[in-house]
């Protein structure tokens, strides 16, 4: 029996809608902003169910159509309690797994064709998120998403996705415009000029934003 991680919880709330099984828990995740939020959640939905059944935290019945048998879950009393009290803990802190940051960090080692192309390739990724999410916020919008009863929380996540759609995107933007002018990776007195004025720039800004932030904290206080 294995401890219960992040991707225990995520399967646990998405068990707490209604019972899936796991074929159906595929499905879900594939229009799900469950799995933008926690991508990793889609990896495990066919071991972490069998992990959770065993902390008593999901039951399991095997049902039978015709020859065919598949398992549905149902999380149990102890699992609502056991996700109730999930949802009281802080939050872990953010963390970016990012292979688009990681080469453009080594940028240097390689050329600007290199990170063109890895610039480009994370704008194909970004529409193709794109368009599934405005799919789905139209979708929901209209109705027709499956589970009404959870709009609010849906637009609550799916705004935030949005904004770090678009904070990507302007990155992203900015990037290639710069990147495009570089004869080489190495660098040259217009590159660190242009970085100093930059990072100049960004530290003025998150001053801004950090002041904003402890004067919000300070008006809960």
């Amino acid at each position: 029996m294995r401890s219960l991680t992040t991707t225990s919880y995520a399967i646990l709330g998405i068990l707490a809608i209604r019972p899936w099984s796991a074929y159906e828990l595929t499905g879900y995740m594939q229009t799900s902003a469950v799995r933008a939020a926690w991508p990793r959640t889609e990896s495990r939905l066919y071991e972490e169910p069998k992990n959770l059944v065993e902390h008593g935290l999901l039951s399991a019945t095997t049902e039978h159509t015709g020859r065919r048998s598949r398992t549905v879950y149902r999380i149990t009393a102890k699992g609502r309690r056991a996700l109730r009290r999930w949802l009281d803990e802080p939050a872990a802190p953010r963390q970016i797994a990012d292979e688009t940051l990681l080469k453009v960090l080594f940028a240097d080692q390689g050329s600007p064709e290199q990170l063109l192309a890895t610039i480009r390739t994370a704008y194909e990724e970004l529409s193709r998120q794109a368009t599934e999410v405005r799919k789905f916020a139209r979708q929901v919008a209209r109705g027709d998403g499956r589970f009404p009863e959870r709009l609010h929380v849906t637009a609550l996540a799916a705004r935030h996705l949005i904004g770090l759609m678009r904070g990507r995107f302007e990155y992203l933007k900015w990037a290639e415009a710069w990147v495009e002018g570089w004869d080489g990776t190495a660098i040259d007195d217009d590159k660190r000029l242009y970085a100093v004025a930059m990072l100049d720039d960004a530290a003025g800004e998150l001053d801004a934003i950090a002041g904003e932030l402890e004067a919000n904290l300070a008006g809960r206080a």
